[in-house]
């Protein structure tokens, strides 16, 4: 395949720093005033950057570990490494340090950029200090413990010409959140992420004056490839609601007309009752959106299109729905086996059910045909596209397990959700492939559980089922509820699925917060609460 620089990624923000030179590309809030870029300065800044990676021994194909939270100097730290033809391999800092030093250890990282907190917390691991050259964002302190800082690079030479890559060369390399067992490392390549940038340009289409609020980082980045000015958000907007209000705040202080959020973050704006948003789209992603809250979130904003994106680290978008279409989509289903509705499939997606499998899918001459469900059956959701990763970084076992290339050789992904498509051709998720419950017979998917254990009670915030294995029923079923009445809400949650016919061992009312993905604290955390099931079981046995 041929090495050009009209596939790096990069050339998008290289066209818009050349097409709007002065139109704003970032905004941040600074100590006592906003931070400002506009597209030329950061293609400068992102010049200096990637030169002095270059001056330090980076070259085309290497990799950069980068510990930089959402910030004007992460996407000009992204760019500089991309116009070398490197990657950025992204580090979370939520990490397992075993999961951390795995990663690591297959990636072989030339040099490694981080602000203060990273450079410092780089001290104490080794797989961090092996890598040759450090470059911090952080102040003076932060100096010390590295071998140069962005200041540093303003002293540099002229930025390199944006290097010639192939399509398929690794540009970013990111960690899925792990909510079917170990984190995996996915790779977008350039073509990835070019692709990507065409799919949501389709379900997102933004207007030449949009001002884009984004929680996710990659949106950010998807708005510097079309040319939007993005708000990056202080602090952790989806963690409480008084982070929410500041973000919102924010929002209308730098004039956003659009918002990339999480549910976590409507749902936190719309508890507190001076909380606004006066955008004409929000765009929510990173879980899936019930019904109830597609309702609360038309009360509270009347005036704004709410789109729900369905997809994944490996696979964005998948799928999407207006709130009023959720609000008014019906399945004839009974509301044991209902789910959530996510939409139709994505333009640039093609999107198969196959029947529950837990180990990996080889296509024999029948192709995937062989593993197709009845229409309207319950399977697990695969999909494929220019847009879908292919693989993962130095995880031949995960690939084969999550991967599956029919007899065309296109590569489809397992999304390891389960869901069926109904009449209109939408999808409904009904849970993830590994929470599968099966009790006395009878299988049960958790979601549609969780649905009718909340039922649209005001006192409940989240609902959450999992089952516990059990020789004689299968599984043991348990379903948390939290909420503030604690034993009431328990009592009637347990009630609601009596009546809907669900047989389950016991219901846990909760006034604690449930666990969530460390990410974006949308999802509850399966696995976690499966462990606490099962020791909640074990004493009942114990007894």
């Amino acid at each position: 395949m041929t090495n050009t620089s009209e596939n790096n990624a990069v050339a998008l923000l290289e066209t818009n720093a050349a097409r709007a030179p002065n139109r704003l590309a970032l905004i941040a809030e600074g100590r006592r005033a906003p931070e400002r870029a506009t597209f030329a300065e950061l293609w400068e800044r992102s010049g200096r950057m990637a030169a002095g990676l270059a001056d330090a021994g980076v070259v085309p194909g290497d990799a950069v570990v980068v510990m930089v939270p959402m910030s004007i100097d992460l996407y000009a730290v992204l760019a500089g490494i991309l116009r070398l033809g490197a990657a950025a391999a992204f580090v979370d800092r939520w990490i397992r340090p075993g999961d951390l030093r795995r990663y690591l250890g297959g990636l072989h990282a030339t040099a490694f950029v981080g602000n203060t907190a990273a450079s410092l917390a780089r001290l104490a691991e080794p797989a961090l200090r092996r890598i040759p050259f450090a470059v911090t964002t952080g102040g003076r302190a932060a100096r010390f413990v590295a071998d140069a800082s962005l200041s540093d690079f303003a002293r540099t030479g002229a930025p390199p010409e944006t290097a010639g890559v192939a399509g398929d060369a690794p540009a970013i390399l990111t960690f899925t959140t792990g909510s079917s067992g170990s984190p995996k490392c996915v790779v977008r390549t350039h073509r990835v992420l070019r692709a990507q940038h065409n799919a949501l340009s389709v379900e997102l289409p933004y207007e030449d004056d949009d001002v884009d609020l984004p929680l996710f980082p990659v949106f950010a980045l998807n708005n510097l490839a079309r040319g939007v000015t993005s708000i990056i958000p202080s602090g952790r907007p989806d963690t409480g609601w008084r982070c929410a209000l500041a973000v919102a705040a924010q929002a209308e202080r730098h004039g956003a007309t659009t918002c990339t959020v999480t549910p976590a973050f409507l749902d936190a704006l719309s508890r507190s009752p001076e909380a606004g948003l006066d955008v004409r789209r929000v765009a929510v992603g990173g879980s899936v959106v019930t019904r109830d809250a597609a309702r609360t979130w038309r009360t509270e904003y009347p005036g704004t299109r709410i789109t729900c994106l369905y997809g994944s680290s490996e696979a964005e978008p998948v799928a999407g729905v207006t709130g009023d279409e959720l609000m008014g989509a019906r399945s004839d289903r009974p509301a044991a086996e209902r789910g959530v509705c996510v939409g139709r499939p994505a333009d640039a997606v093609r999107a198969k059910l196959i029947r529950l499998c837990r180990g990996p899918v080889v296509p024999g001459d029948d192709d995937l045909d062989a593993y197709a469900v009845e229409p309207g059956d319950v399977g697990e959701l695969v999909v494929a596209g220019d847009h879908v990763c292919e693989r993962y970084h130095d995880s031949p076992r995960a690939t084969s397990l999550c991967k599956i290339v029919d007899r065309d050789g296109a590569v489809w992904h397992r999304m390891g959700d389960t869901g069926y498509v109904d009449e209109e051709g939408r999808l409904w998720l009904v849970g993830r492939l590994h929470a599968t419950m099966r009790r006395a017979g009878r299988v049960l998917h958790p979601i549609p559980v969780e649905e009718v254990a909340r039922g649209g009670d005001p006192e409940i915030e989240r609902a959450a089922a999992v089952g516990v294995d059990d020789p004689a029923l299968g599984h043991k079923v348990v379903v948390f509820v939290q909420g503030e009445s604690g034993g009431d809400a328990g009592l009637r949650a347990q009630a609601r699925l009596e009546r809907a016919g669900i047989a389950v061992d016991r219901v846990v009312a909760t006034a604690r917060s449930l666990p969530m993905d460390p990410r974006h604290r949308s999802k509850v955390d399966h696995r976690k609460l499966a462990r606490a099931a099962r020791r909640l079981v074990g004493r009942e046995g114990a007894r």
